[in-house]
């Protein structure tokens, strides 16, 4: 008789604690994990970039190695399997009786149809929303009336802003390994700032807002470019679920005196979720050149200035310098983004989606509700109720690189 067991399919919820789908699955029975790594990851975005660059898929199998350690410690096994999730698990049905799956809700068009394969092996699956800090069952209205600018959106939140408490570290029953468990494929040798895993992603909050006390600079230092204490660095760990926004939020409010600075993280993590509801309402428009405006604004594609922006070499000092760390790291801070963007749509007029999709491929933290609606906010058929918004350098340079530091680190001393 086959052992009867919960899978719980790991996607962008790498992570024990506070992991809802995990702990429901928990409550029932056995669990056992499963990661796929979809042949999609090794494809091409629509403007032929690889869909997952060397930095971020480092950092995932760091943090599915990670994962795998801590259920094996918790006497569970974590399958991993280069295939589509579909086949894994009816390839794991062969030995197991499954009763269902669990997984985290994930709201992208491939996300959403590697689920439809799943639910057509006729196992129930339920799902559980954990990407938000806010869940989007205590929002003050449906998702179609949300509001198109995020002032609004963030206002109706902070009236009564309600974060649900957080999931313990669940207890399992012991489960035998019935199948080869896969073996990880060989890490890249890029790394990027960040090692992968809940571990890691523990220790930057525990380090950041408490062993180095730097989140109450935040708001002063939160848009510098060149040091690594500036921000917070949660960015990646979010984006692949090694921790959840409620995790930073909690730990936030421990913090005596209430303290202005460390609201500003909680301000970010509003913007994040603001991004997440956008692309829940907006589906498939998040990817289209109009936008969610539905923009008629024409686009230019010009191939050898991708290359220049793309490479750092415009002789654009600011620009140059944060595309060239890009390209060493799989990391930009945020206001390098918001420079790099917004030169490459508004100063040089060119397709917003092709600065998109090379962000999404070279990103170590790319998730794709922060990432195309970051885009579409600067190329102005966003969120922004200003189409015509662009950044002067000059003005960027002087108030974030006023030294010429940044510059310096990633183009050397510049004659002038």
């Amino acid at each position: 008789m086959k052992p009867k067991v919960y899978v719980m399919w790991f996607r962008n919820d790498l992570r024990l604690r506070d992991n809802l789908a995990l702990a429901l699955a928990a409550k029932l029975g056995p669990v056992i994990g499963l990661y796929c790594w979809e042949p999609r990851f090794d494809g091409e975005t629509d403007f032929e970039f690889p869909a997952v660059g060397a930095f971020r898929r480092r950092f995932i199998l760091e943090s599915v190695a990670d994962l795998r350690a801590e259920l094996a410690a918790e006497g569970v096994p974590l399958y991993f399997r280069e295939a589509e999730p579909a086949d894994a698990i009816d390839e794991l049905s062969e030995e197991y009786d499954i009763q269902a799956i669990y997984a985290q809700t994930e709201v992208g068009p491939d996300e959403t149809a590697a689920l439809g394969k799943v639910q057509q092996l006729e196992i129930p699956v339920r799902l559980s929303d954990g990407w938000t800090m806010v869940h989007p069952e205590d929002l003050p209205y449906p998702l179609k009336h949300l509001p198109i600018l995020f002032t609004n959106f963030q206002k109706d939140i902070e009236r009564k802003m309600v974060i649900r408490r957080l999931k313990p570290l669940p207890e399992f029953l012991p489960v035998p390994t019935l199948l080869d468990l896969g073996e990880l494929p060989e890490l890249p040798p890029e790394r990027s700032p960040f090692p992968g895993g809940e571990k890691a992603g523990l220790a930057r909050i525990q380090h950041y807002l408490w062993d180095s006390g730097r989140v109450l600079t935040y708001k002063a230092t939160r848009n510098e470019m060149l040091d690594p204490e500036s921000g917070t660095r949660f960015s990646a760990y979010l984006a692949h679920g090694c921790i959840s926004p409620r995790q930073i939020f909690h730990e936030i409010q421990k913090i005596e005196p209430a303290s202005e600075s460390a609201y500003w993280v909680i301000y970010e993590l509003l913007w994040r979720d603001f991004f997440h509801f956008n692309f829940r309402r907006y589906g498939r428009k998040m990817f289209k050149i109009g936008g969610i405006k539905g923009s008629t604004q024409f686009w230019n594609q010009d191939r050898e200035l991708f290359e220049k922006w793309s490479t750092g070499t415009l002789e654009v000092p600011l620009v140059d310098a944060a595309m060239r760390e890009l390209r060493a790291t799989g990391y930009q801070s945020n206001r390098a983004r918001q420079i790099t963007a917004s030169y490459w749509a508004k100063d040089l007029q060119q397709d917003w989606r092709i600065g998109a999709e090379w962000f999404q491929s070279m990103l170590v933290d790319y998730d794709p509700h922060s990432n195309w609606g970051n885009w579409q906010y600067v190329a102005g058929v966003g969120n922004d109720a200003r189409s015509d918004r662009r950044f002067n350098l000059a003005i960027q340079a002087e108030k974030y690189d006023p030294n010429g530091e940044f510059v310096t680190q990633w183009l050397g001393k510049l004659d002038h």
